[in-house]
């Protein structure tokens, strides 16, 4: 994974608490998780039951805080819908997460499902 060093930071996925069932489906729905972006005291919540892939989940990312005018792009490069990658998705930060045993690990670094 590539990341800009000039302006390098972090992006956290808190680990969720337990699973909801869906009264409807009989199915176990992974709760919202919470989405920390490095030096900020805001937090975003996002569900990742929404998601089918990481790039759904990159375009969201994206969408929270590049779209909405949080993180002002390190470069000039406008990047398409089509090129959003976990790797760009944010500029100048890493995604990442904490796993159960509090290991802080990068996501896409295991499979989807």
């Amino acid at each position: 994974m590539t990341n800009n060093p000039t302006c390098s930071s972090h992006l956290f996925m808190n680990k969720p608490a337990k699973n909801t069932l869906d009264e409807d489906n009989d199915l176990m729905i992974p709760p919202a998780v919470t989405v920390v972006l490095e030096g900020r005291s805001i937090c975003q919540r996002i569900s990742l039951h929404k998601h089918g892939s990481y790039k759904s989940l990159a375009k969201a990312l994206r969408q929270m805080f590049v779209d909405s005018g949080d993180i002002v792009e390190c470069s000039q490069n406008n990047i398409s819908d089509e090129d959003v990658d976990l790797s760009n998705a944010v500029p100048g930060h890493l995604i990442a997460y904490e796993d159960i045993e509090n290991d802080l690990l990068l996501v896409g670094d295991l499979n989807w499902k």
